[in-house]
């Protein structure tokens, strides 16, 4: 948005000095937001869509008064076989690392004095 107006001193326009009258120029920017968003208007949960999201992955769509069915059936459900815990590597728990943790710092901290000290050896630092 911007103002224009003309400036005043003491009741009269004030002059440039080719005559024309002189000008205060205000400028300002702001965002307008509707207080109703499209989000707003349809507050409640669309069981259409729910249906449409839950069936082609394998899950069911239900209603709140659903809940204490689904519970008890979820309840009754032998909980999912895993299969073998994955085997991780570097192990980096330290009751387990049999030295590797200290290994690692040593071998880190030599390659960063390696690195160091050849930049100074050839004028780079």
């Amino acid at each position: 948005m911007v103002v224009t107006s003309p400036a005043m001193k003491d009741g009269k326009p004030e002059l440039n000095p080719d005559g024309s009258p002189k000008l205060h120029r205000g400028t300002a920017k702001f965002i307008a937001i509707p207080d109703v968003s499209d989000e707003m208007l349809r507050v409640s949960a669309d069981q259409e869509f729910m249906i449409r999201l839950a069936v082609p992955t394998g899950g069911k769509a239900l209603r709140l008064d659903d809940l204490p069915g689904f519970l008890k059936e979820l309840k009754a459900e032998a909980p999912p076989d895993t299969g073998k815990k994955p085997r991780y590597y570097p192990d980096w728990h330290r009751n387990r690392s049999k030295g590797f943790l200290p290994l690692w710092l040593v071998l880190f901290t030599l390659l960063l004095g390696a690195e160091w000290g050849l930049r100074r050896l050839w004028g780079m630092v």
